[in-house]
């Protein structure tokens, strides 16, 4: 597998592998890139500035995925699979390790 780290661009222009993948997933799906672009547009339009506005779907994107998250990890429970020890602190790691304002700015900057 090829590694794509650089000490001055992170992961392929992120800060890191996490937030790049996050990114990449919010993009994959076309309904899902739609859901997040008009996310931002209405970010902006409620406002006072950029900023403002990546914050605000920031804290949109965050909450989202940590409920995926919990909502993925409650389904393996009932699945009979363990939702607790080593594979479940690593992904619950990784998706602390998201720099939800770096993906959140990407798509600000896409609408602007």
């Amino acid at each position: 597998m090829e590694n794509n780290t650089n000490a001055n661009t992170g992961y392929n222009g992120y800060k890191n592998y996490e937030s790049w993948n996050c990114s990449l997933w919010l993009r994959s799906d076309e309904a899902c890139y739609s859901c997040w672009t008009e996310a931002a547009k209405e970010a902006i339009k409620k406002s006072e500035n950029k900023q403002a506005a990546t914050v605000s779907l920031m804290d949109q994107m965050r909450e989202a995925v940590e409920n995926d998250l919990a909502d993925y990890l409650e389904k393996q429970k009932n699945g009979g699979v363990s939702n607790t020890g080593m594979f479940s602190d690593l992904l619950t790691n990784a998706v602390g390790n998201i720099d939800f304002y770096e993906v959140a700015a990407a798509f600000i900057e896409d609408v602007e």
